[in-house]
């Protein structure tokens, strides 16, 4: 080809075609399935209360596996795993030193170092709430489930300061001393449903040494295990009977006497003990404020207690 100043012009060109441009989603790798500040989903299986929330921190890091938190006893300590699907170990320790109390309120860019561990993995962080292997020292929440008359109210009056029956009992110069019954059984959360018919517990008098039965004017019942338990009635001073009419609202009752309501982790039987000290299911000294309460019956209260964490149980 040799160039020509004098020759014809020529142009050259494709021939017109149509082309059809149909919108769609994006190709694979041209789009984020998370952003940075997600929460990944979790699925946790046992009974605990403790939260566990994979922050992401870095989408382009994410690999689509799945992990999980596992809990172990090793010599006698506690310990937690974030594992991968080839059950490598990602990170272990025997703390949780990330609390919502520690993480709310601070800025997303500080949150790896307050999360369970400082290097990020895989793209993201886990932060944890309510975590804790401890058993319950008091309880979390008391609370009306159920309470159709706004005139009077069914108030809580807190947990004898020694806890248990049996830590209760320890402080006593009575010979025998009761065993209290383990996390599994002082985690279960405790209802109190307000019955016609009511429900018979143990009696005990203030010194112990009147062990009868007592009809109460509710039923207690184990929220967990969905069940009615037995439970034990301490009078710390006076005697039956312990609650009477309401002078001002017809159909409602006061509570009249001093008193501790202890659950009995075991199925109800209608049936009193023997003793105070060899029932080894005896947990909480609850009580309710006499000077304030004024119940109905179909009445229901709650008392809650943040479940620890169970090795070989909980996973997340």
């Amino acid at each position: 080809f040799a160039y020509d100043p004098d020759a014809a012009k020529r142009v050259i060109e494709s021939p017109i075609n149509a082309v059809i441009a149909v919108p769609g989603a994006s190709g694979v790798g041209a789009g984020l399935a998370n952003q940075a500040k997600d929460t990944l989903a979790i699925v946790h299986t046992g009974q605990s209360d403790a939260l566990f929330d994979p922050i992401v921190v870095d989408p382009y890091q994410l690999t689509g596996e799945s992990y999980s938190l596992s809990f172990d006893v090793v010599d006698s300590v506690t310990y937690w795993f974030l594992k991968n699907e080839a059950s490598d170990v990602l990170a272990t320790d025997t703390i949780f030193p990330a609390t919502e109390d520690y993480f709310a309120t601070l800025p997303f860019e500080q949150l790896p170092l307050y999360s369970l561990f400082n290097t990020i993995t895989d793209g993201f962080i886990v932060t944890a709430r309510n975590a804790t292997f401890d058993p319950p020292m008091t309880y979390s929440s008391a609370v009306a489930i159920v309470d159709d008359f706004d005139s009077t109210a069914v108030v809580f009056g807190g947990l004898s300061p020694s806890g248990t029956w049996a830590a209760f009992i320890e402080g006593t110069p009575l010979p025998n001393k009761p065993v209290a019954p383990g996390a599994e059984s002082l985690q279960l959360d405790i209802e109190f449903r307000f019955t016609d018919d009511g429900s018979v517990a143990t009696y005990f008098n203030a010194s112990v040494t009147v062990i009868d039965t007592i009809l109460l004017p509710f039923e207690v019942w184990s929220i967990e295990e969905d069940r009615q338990i037995n439970a034990a009635f301490y009078q710390a001073a006076g005697s039956k009977p312990v609650y009477e009419a309401d002078p001002d609202f017809a159909g409602s009752y006061n509570f009249t006497k001093n008193f501790f309501i202890i659950p009995v982790y075991e199925p109800y039987t209608g049936t009193g003990m023997s003793d105070y000290y060899s029932n080894t299911q005896m947990g909480w000294l609850m009580k309710f404020d006499k000077t304030n309460t004024s119940f109905e019956s179909g009445n229901i209260f709650r008392v809650s207690f943040v479940n620890p964490l169970f090795p070989g149980v909980d996973t997340y």
